[in-house]
């Protein structure tokens, strides 16, 4: 299971957002050159603590889908994590999705 963004992953910030992430993780205004450590920092507890402190609504909610498949796809061969709107295979991921929505 992966743990935390990747730089790349911050790359796709807009420079209003990632301002906005920087700073609430406690990087000066205007602070540049941290991605890496900022990537490797925010980790799935990380991405939930931020969504918790800065989402607009009073709740978000982190479950499972099955995926199906197999011969007839009426078999079960896996599970996608969902934040909220957002799915992916990796936790982390679908979390990263939420959080950069909740920059806008």
């Amino acid at each position: 299971m992966k743990q935390h963004i990747t730089e790349e992953q911050l790359d796709e910030l807009t420079k209003k957002q990632s301002e906005k992430i920087h700073e609430w993780y406690g990087f000066p205004k205007g602070a540049s050159g941290h991605n890496r450590e900022l990537a490797l920092q925010l980790s799935i507890g990380k991405l939930i603590e931020f969504l918790d402190e800065c989402i607009n609504d009073s709740y978000f909610s982190i479950g499972t889908q099955p995926v199906w498949g197999g011969k007839d796809g009426d078999t079960v061969i896996g599970h996608t994590w969902c934040v909220e709107e957002y799915e992916n295979n990796e936790l982390c991921d679908a979390l990263w999705e939420a959080v950069k929505e909740s920059l806008l």
